[in-house]
């Protein structure tokens, strides 16, 4: 994308081992520019760790090319169904970045209560960091790994990953849940995020983004099924991460024309810190 405009870069990217119905493309991030950027894209009926557990897949982009970094990733002790693969983020340079990537439907904490996976991006590899991250107070159901995000590298970062059905407000409203990211390891920050006024089955967590770093940083989170403008007409919310814990930042985020069934929030993105 330069001088106003836009133009493909060479052929459509495809994992090398894909197969019919792994559904390679069902989550897409990238870092960088178009001379020096990583991409990582999920695929939640791979067969990574068994039938249908999910893989995600790791590309250097650069000089108008794009070529696969290793083998496809899965996370230590994924299994057939864990759907890993199904969101994905990136963020940092090809020697110094971080990957998180969700299984919402692995089984740490009880049957579906997700998990997400955190990768070290360096030297045209990938590796997994430590544990499998899971929320604190997360149970079984609860989607944990439905939505991920992260902003910084791999020795100062924050991740933010998303529960759709976890009990934060009421039953299934959702919650997101907050990680420092540090010397290797990874750390809940504060409780669960939850949304003035979010209410059950909101599904707040079902979009997530971060940006800045761990003493300025913004997240915001979307919540589908929200109420404020008609019957799951969705929102959006804001929050402060700062000295090791967040706020929310404003009231409740709507579209000027929101209505009923609308789904605001599906989706979110954020670039920037707390004070810009």
């Amino acid at each position: 994308v330069s001088d106003g405009g836009w133009a493909q870069i060479e052929n459509r990217i495809v994992g090398i081992g894909i197969d019919g119905g792994d559904y390679f493309g069902w989550s897409v991030a990238i870092s960088g520019t178009k001379d020096d950027a990583l991409a990582i894209v999920g695929a939640i009926f791979a067969d990574g760790s068994g039938n249908n557990s999910g893989a995600a897949y790791l590309f250097d982009i650069s000089a108008g090319d794009w070529a696969q970094i290793g083998n496809k990733i899965v996370g230590n002790n994924t299994s057939g169904g864990d759907r890993f693969g199904a969101s994905v983020a990136i963020s940092g340079t090809k020697d110094n970045a971080l990957a998180i990537v969700g299984a919402y439907l692995a089984d740490p904490s009880g049957n579906n209560s997700g998990a997400a996976y955190l990768f070290v991006v360096s030297d045209g590899g990938w590796a997994q960091i430590e544990n499998r991250i899971v929320g604190i107070g997360i149970d079984g159901g609860d989607y944990f790994g439905w939505s991920v995000a992260i902003s910084g590298t791999k020795d100062d970062a924050l991740a933010i990953v998303g529960a759709i059905f976890a009990d934060g407000s009421g039953n299934n409203s959702g919650a997101a849940y907050l990680f420092d990211i540090s010397a290797g390891d990874w750390a809940q920050i504060g409780n669960k995020i939850v949304g003035n006024n979010t209410n059950g089955s909101d599904r707040f967590g079902a979009s997530v983004a971060i940006s800045g770093t761990k003493n300025d940083a913004l997240a915001i989170v979307g919540a589908i099924f929200a109420d404020p403008s008609g019957n799951d007409s969705g929102a959006a919310y804001l929050f402060d991460v700062s000295d090791g814990g967040w706020a929310q930042k404003g009231n409740t985020i709507l579209g000027n024309d929101t209505n009923l069934d609308d789904q605001f929030g599906y989706s979110v993105a954020m670039s920037g810190t707390g004070n810009d």
